[in-house]
Order: C-alpha cells, then sequence, then structure tokens
C-alpha cells in the first residue's frame, strides 16, 4: 500500500528542518570561538600526518621483507 504526502506537507517539513539546522549553526558559532577551532584544526591535521607516517614506515618494512624473501 502507496502512501502520498502532498507537497505542502513536505515543504513544511523541510523548512522546519532549515530552521533546526540554522539554530544548531548558531548554536556551534557561539560554542567555540575561532581560536579553538583553528588549534583544534592543526591538531587534526598533525595526527593524521603522523597516523600516515606510521602508515608508511609499516609498508616500508613490509617491502623490506618481501625483498629480502624474494633477494
Amino acid at each position: 500500500m502507496a502512501q502520498t504526502v502532498s507537497n505542502d506537507a513536505l515543504w513544511e517539513k523541510l523548512l522546519e528542518m532549515e530552521k533546526g539546522l540554522s539554530e544548531l549553526a548558531k548554536t556551534q558559532k557561539s560554542s567555540t570561538s575561532m581560536p579553538e577551532q583553528v588549534g583544534l584544526k592543526d591538531k587534526i591535521i598533525t595526527e593524521i600526518k603522523e597516523q600516515a607516517h606510521i602508515l608508511g614506515k609499516h609498508g616500508d618494512s613490509n617491502y623490506g621483507a618481501i625483498n629480502l624473501s624474494f633477494g
């Protein structure tokens, strides 16, 4: 059994969602200051680089082990 929804009902729901998202965005902007966001961004980038470096070392060690096996 198919359910149908009117366009007006859909638009009303979308407007409610938009209002909620706008309020959420305002709350987030007021809760964290710009320097805190920059600091957090730097921490995240540093962590990603460290993890990539660790993965690279792991790949290098596997590559070395494979080369020793066939060398």
